[in-house]
C-alpha cells in the first residue's frame, strides 16, 4: 500500500497556497474521488482566507502576523484531512493518490519544465527607486528569473534570484516605468516567462 504526503513542510505561504489550489484542481471532477471530505469549497476558502492573511501580513504589523499564523495552523490541519480522505478513498493506490495531485512517499517526483509563471503583478514601493513585484509560485521551482526592459524588444536579466514567489527590485530611476517577466527554474531548465507588467518605481 503506498502512503500519500503533502510535503508542506517548511514551505513558504505562497507555496502552500499554490500547491493547495493545485489540489483542489485535481480532486474536483477526478473519477477517483468522488465525495471530497472535507468538502473543496472549504478547502478553497481556507486557502483564500490563508491568501489574504498573509498579504496583509506583509505590513509587519504583529497582530496581521499572528492572524496569519493562526489561519496557516488551521490551514494545515484542514489539508491532513483531506490527505487521510485521499488515502482512504485510494485504498493506497499510488496512481489514483498522484492522480490528485499529492505525491507519493518513497517514489521520486518527476520533473519537467516549468510552465508559464501566471499572475505577474508589480507596484512601486515605499522605498525610493524601488519596484515590487509579486507573482503566482511554482512548487517545484528551485529560484526565479526577472527581466527588465524599456520597450519590451530588448530584455536584461537582473541580478535578482529570488526563491520565493516575489521580488523588490531596487536601484531604479524614482518615477520611471520599466517593464518587467518573470519565469522559474528548475533541473529541467528555465520555463516560460509570464506576460510582461509595466509597472513604476517608487
Amino acid at each position: 500500500m503506498s502512503q500519500g504526503v503533502l510535503k508542506f513542510g517548511d514551505l513558504p505561504v505562497p507555496q502552500i497556497v499554490a500547491r493547495t489550489r493545485e489540489i483542489v484542481i485535481a480532486i474536483d471532477g477526478n473519477t477517483n474521488f468522488t465525495t471530497p471530505d472535507p468538502a473543496l469549497a472549504a478547502v478553497t476558502a481556507s486557502v483564500d482566507l490563508l491568501e489574504s492573511k498573509y498579504n496583509l501580513s506583509r505590513r509587519k504589523g504583529k497582530a496581521l502576523t499572528d492572524a496569519m499564523k493562526l489561519q496557516l495552523k488551521s490551514h494545515r490541519a484542514l489539508m491532513v484531512l483531506v490527505l487521510a480522505y485521499v488515502q482512504q478513498a485510494s485504498g493506497g493506490d499510488a496512481i489514483k493518490i498522484q492522480s490528485a495531485a499529492i505525491e507519493v512517499k518513497g517514489m521520486p517526483t518527476p520533473v519537467g519544465l516549468l510552465g508559464k509563471i501566471q499572475n505577474l503583478k508589480g507596484t512601486p514601493s515605499e522605498i525610493i527607486g524601488a519596484t515590487h513585484l509579486a507573482w503566482q509560485s511554482e512548487p517545484t521551482a528551485r529560484t526565479y528569473v526577472i527581466q527588465i526592459s524599456a520597450d519590451q524588444i530588448t530584455w536584461a536579466d537582473r541580478e535578482e534570484s529570488p526563491t520565493k514567489a516575489e521580488v523588490l527590485i531596487t536601484g531604479l530611476v524614482t518615477e520611471s516605468f520599466s517593464y518587467y517577466r518573470v519565469a522559474g527554474v528548475n533541473a529541467a531548465g528555465r520555463g516560460a516567462y509570464s506576460n510582461p507588467v509595466k509597472v513604476g518605481a517608487g
